[in-house]
């Protein structure tokens, strides 16, 4: 501020040393002021050429003072308002004494005091007017010739004049007084602004700086959920591939106990067959001796329907172990589910409180697998109480063969055998009937299992429907979570925009 007021004051300071030189040629080379200025109530006279160079070289050396110091030793140097304020006051003086001394020379001190002003300091006003007391002072009491142009001047006059310039120094002197004062209660409240200006940009960079570290917290949070949330997807989509293998062998099995169920059946019907065409050999041995070749003809047809009974036992045997190859299938399935949802649950415990639905469902999948698994233990049950009756139809089968052929020999040999025969058919009857009591058992069993293989594959079903809503529901969160860490990132880009506007760098730019 102040480089700015030396360099203006420099200028009004060159222009009035100008004037100056420009009046004392104009009067004292060409006499233009001579006879047109107001009278000074007394006779004119002439100041000394001595006097008068005096005058016009004092602000001349001033302003070159003030230039020096201007240049040389900085703008802002602190005698330079002084040697400016000096030049204007004795070019002021240069321009009466040079004009001679008239009245409207006299005008150029409210000029100065009016360029002195600008520096809005009081010291330098009452300096300036302290010169023009002592001017006017000196020239009444003894220069009057270059203060009034004149020998001797009127105290009344001298009075005015003192009066006048006291009271436009005065007016000045308030003028500044009361701008500075002015000035203070601005200057306050501008720093009061500027204070609350700061302490809102400092809660503004706070609450950036807070709002960035949330958002960061949060996002990174979020992108934990959504990592969280994708494992969950594919352990529930391992699930969903388990359970559907799980389901397509429930589904083998049903079909291949179906089949079982039907060749048992077929087996009851040979077992009814047989125990008629052993109350038929009976009845013929018991009516004739006659009926020998025939229940020969009808012991072998026995003997060939004991090898096809033995037939379908041994298919029966072959199934029963076709079918526990099968349960093994279906345990190791119902184990793997187990494994799987206990992963699962683990996943979702590790989620916390958005896992704990999936663990419920996780929960549930291990039940229906124990489920599975127990009811593989029963169908391994029922099947080896199945081959156990099996072997034993193969044992007494074997026995029936070894009777009916012991029979067709002894037919051939003599009738004296027939009763023995009767007996070793009465014995393979019994051992039909039993058969055929066994093949019932297997027949009822191997229903149940159907059934119960039925009701694991509805199970299943269920399981994987419900496994596949969850993998819908874990996809639709993550997505959400995804357009929930969108935002979190655009809230992340405003903290750190409001960071950069309102920051320490951005008030200082303001």
């Amino acid at each position: 501020m102040i480089q700015s007021k030396n360099k203006l004051m420099l200028w009004m300071a060159a222009g009035i040393v100008l004037l100056s030189g420009l009046v004392h040629v104009l009067q004292r080379v060409y006499h233009v002021f001579v006879g047109h200025h107001v009278s000074m109530h007394g006779e004119q006279a002439s100041a000394s050429p001595l006097a008068l160079n005096v005058f016009l070289a004092a602000p001349i050396v001033l302003l070159i003072a003030g230039l020096y110091l201007y240049v040389a030793r900085g703008k802002d140097h602190p005698w330079i308002p002084a040697c400016l304020v000096l030049a204007l006051t004795m070019g002021s003086m240069s321009i009466i004494a040079g004009g001679g001394g008239g009245v409207e020379f006299h005008f150029s001190i409210f000029m100065v005091v009016a360029f002195v002003a600008y520096y809005e300091n009081t010291r330098l006003v009452l300096l300036m007017t302290a010169l023009f007391a002592i001017q006017h002072l000196a020239g009444f009491f003894w220069f009057p010739e270059l203060v009034f142009g004149v020998k001797s001047y009127s105290f009344l006059m001298l009075a005015v004049h003192a009066i006048f310039l006291l009271l436009t120094s005065g007016a000045t002197t308030l003028q500044i007084i009361s701008k500075r004062r002015i000035t203070g209660v601005l200057e306050q409240q501008k720093e009061a602004k500027q204070h609350e200006a700061a302490q809102l940009l400092a809660r503004v960079q706070t609450l950036s700086d807070q709002l960035g570290q949330s958002s960061v917290t949060v996002s990174e949070r979020s992108r934990q959920t959504i990592g969280m949330n994708a494992e969950m997807s594919r352990s529930f989509h391992e699930v969903a591939s388990g359970i559907g293998a799980q389901t397509t062998s429930i589904m083998n099995i049903e079909g291949s106990l179906q089949r079982i169920h039907e060749r048992i059946s077929s087996t009851a019907d040979a077992s009814q067959a047989i125990i008629g065409l052993a109350n038929q050999t009976s009845l013929s041995i018991r009516s004739s001796e006659q009926g020998m070749g025939a229940l020969a003809e009808q012991i072998g047809a026995a003997r060939e329907e004991m090898r096809s009974v033995e037939g379908q036992i041994s298919t029966l045997h072959d199934a029963i172990r076709q079918v526990e190859r099968i349960l093994v299938t279906v345990r190791e399935v119902a184990d793997q589910t187990n494994l799987i949802a206990l992963n699962a649950a683990i996943e979702a415990a590790r989620a916390g409180e958005q896992g704990k639905s999936f663990g419920v469902v996780a929960s549930e999948i291990r039940k229906l697998a124990e489920r599975s698994h127990e009811a593989t233990e029963a169908v391994q049950t029922i099947l080896s109480s199945i081959e156990q009756a099996s072997n034993a139809s193969v044992e007494r089968s074997a026995a029936s063969r070894q009777v009916i052929e012991q029979a067709v020999t002894r037919t051939t040999e003599a009738v004296e055998d027939f009763r023995q025969m009767s007996q070793d058919l009465a014995a393979m009857l019994q051992s039909v009937q039993e058969l055929g009591s066994s093949i019932a058992q297997i027949d009822e069993a191997s229903l149940h299992i159907s059934e119960e293989a039925g009701q694991i594959t509805g199970v299943t079903q269920e399981g994987a429907a419900a496994v596949e809503q969850l993998v819908q529901l874990s996809e639709a969160q993550m997505h959400a979570y995804e357009e929930v860490n969108t935002e979190i990132v655009r809230l992340h880009e405003l903290s750190a925009s409001l960071h950069e506007q309102f920051g320490p760098s951005g008030s200082d730019a303001r």
